[in-house]
């Protein structure tokens, strides 16, 4: 949760935040109406070509009357006098960097939801380093998601374990490395095979 004052959203505004279900931003207006936008960040020439389409997916205000316009690009809402709110569920993962929040008018922006805590495990198989796998549990067990990208979106099919002591099934190898079971959703399952 962060908050935004007038200042920071006028004129090129301020970074966006990570989202991966969804981010809702509450308004309070003490003034006239006012308005605010997410834009995707374009490139030196102006143009959208090749960028994230943050703005694909729900848009939502509290109230029809704010007059919410919406394309892959750009969302915007009537902020009114009082307090309201815009919730943004994106069609997939997106990154802060990737869009700009712009206000104009005396209104405070309040964010809540967002990205939940992306976890990350290093991994190895029997030759050694494998790399990072991501998940959004802290614990690495059976029944989790486990992924090869920190936005959540290449699930990972099959690895070939973690480092010592580790077993999916709850008693810690006295050597070697565990091996890790995933289908094609990236759901870890149980194993107790190991390399050595």
């Amino acid at each position: 949760m962060a908050t935004y004052t007038p200042a920071q959203l006028y004129g090129n505004g301020s970074q966006g935040e990570d989202i991966s279900t969804s981010l809702t931003f509450t308004f309070n207006n003490p003034s006239g109406s006012s308005y605010f936008t997410i834009e995707t960040v374009q490139d030196r020439t102006g143009s959208f070509a090749g960028k994230q389409k943050t703005t694909s997916g729900s848009w939502v205000p509290s109230s029809g009357s704010m007059g919410p316009v919406q394309s892959d690009f750009f969302a915007s809402v009537v902020v009114q006098p009082g307090v309201s709110s815009v919730t943004l569920t994106p069609a997939t993962t997106i990154t802060g960097s990737n869009y700009r929040m712009k206000g104009t008018g005396a209104f405070s922006v309040v964010t809540s939801g967002g990205a939940p805590t992306v976890y990350t495990f290093q991994v190895a198989n029997c030759l050694g380093p494998f790399g990072p796998i991501y998940s959004l549990s802290s614990v690495l067990q059976v029944g989790i998601q486990v992924f090869l990208d920190p936005q959540l979106n290449v699930p990972a099919t099959y690895l070939s374990g973690v480092g010592d002591p580790f077993n999916l099934e709850g008693q810690p190898l006295d050597v070697g490395y565990a091996f890790i079971i995933a289908n094609s959703n990236g759901l870890v399952g149980p194993t107790n095979n190991n390399c050595f």
